[in-house]
């Protein structure tokens, strides 16, 4: 019977092991996002960008942590129209006289919060230089206080707050700087209980309380 026992609850155990579909936080989903040929006249005050995002679907599991990848092209150029048609017309790009600068500032931030500033990066644009230039933001979430919001069905606005500022004592009156902006969220999380490991469980229970009983109950031979 002991020998019995041991080999029932041996297979039992591997099969529970085989039931193990996936890491408790191996698992994702990524949500790829596109804002192409956004035109704000230049130099600008700090103001949000904001990009709608689809939320994590919560019957997948529990969210861990949010992944934040972009990759920014900002050009100085011609103002063609603010923001529409989108994408818009090519404009012709601005070179800066020598010795003046403008610089592109662009910072993600949590939800509309600016105490929740997250990572931050910088484009110089000078005579000669680069344009358009490039910039990639990578910001990682994972304080349960903010995951929150990025859990329904819905969409959640994801914010940038951008900027232009120059020396230069004459900008033109009809400069832009055009942003052309590609990225991803990544979604972890440790997904639920699939109903094969559930079934198993259940299955393990059953047969260990079926010989627990059966052992029980068993009476010795007499001789």
């Amino acid at each position: 019977m002991r020998a019995t026992s041991a080999w029932v609850i041996a297979g039992l155990g591997f099969l529970l092991a085989s039931g193990q579909a996936r890491p408790a936080h191996g698992a994702a989903v990524v949500v790829s996002f596109a804002n192409p040929g956004f035109q704000t006249p230049a130099p600008y005050d700090p103001f949000v960008h904001t990009i709608p995002i689809a939320q994590f679907n919560p019957a997948l599991g529990t969210l861990i942590s949010v992944t934040y990848d972009a990759d920014l092209f900002a050009s100085l150029t011609g103002f063609t129209g603010f923001g529409m048609p989108n994408p818009l017309p090519p404009a012709s790009p601005f070179d800066p006289p020598s010795g003046v600068s403008y610089t592109f500032s662009f910072t993600d931030y949590f939800a509309g919060d600016s105490s929740n500033l997250g990572t931050s990066g910088e484009i110089d644009f000078v005579h000669g230089g680069a344009n358009p230039g490039h910039l990639t933001i990578h910001n990682v979430f994972s304080d349960p206080a903010y995951l929150s919001v990025f859990v329904g069905n819905g969409t959640v606005d994801f914010d940038g707050l951008s900027s232009v500022v120059t020396d230069d004592p004459h900008p033109p009156p009809d400069l832009a700087l055009q942003i052309n902006a590609t990225g991803t969220i990544t979604y972890t999380y440790a997904p639920v209980p699939e109903p094969p490991t559930l079934f198993l469980f259940g299955m393990a229970g059953f047969v260990l309380a079926a010989l627990k009983l059966r052992g029980g109950t068993q009476r010795p031979v007499s001789a």
